[in-house]
């Protein structure tokens, strides 16, 4: 289930609980990144990054919600977003990922 409001979603799983939130305020970098995701997806309907690193540029949670993933188990969704984005994942920590169908 997807709960959204003006400036934040987030993703539960089926008990209910929080699994992600994300807020709509993001940085240059952050904004980049989701762009390249939208890009390299056909039907996103919302992506959200924030960098959870301190700054630095090294950790990313990023949440995805697009049609492509329909039928898809997660593991293959999370593929798919780490295909899309290989280049910067390269620099990174680590990466937390959300995605979810329509």
């Amino acid at each position: 289930m997807i709960s959204r409001t003006k400036n934040a979603f987030s993703i539960y799983n089926k008990f209910g609980q929080a699994l992600r939130s994300f807020s709509s305020s993001m940085s240059s970098v952050e904004q980049s990144i989701a762009d390249k995701v939208k890009a390299g997806l056909k039907d996103v309907k919302h992506v959200e990054v924030k960098d959870v690193s301190g700054g630095c540029g090294s950790m990313y949670n990023i949440g995805v919600i697009s049609s492509d993933f329909q039928g898809l188990s997660v593991v293959k969704q999370h593929q798919l977003i780490h295909k899309i984005l290989k280049e910067e994942i390269k620099g990174w920590h680590g990466v937390n990922l959300s995605t979810k169908t329509n």
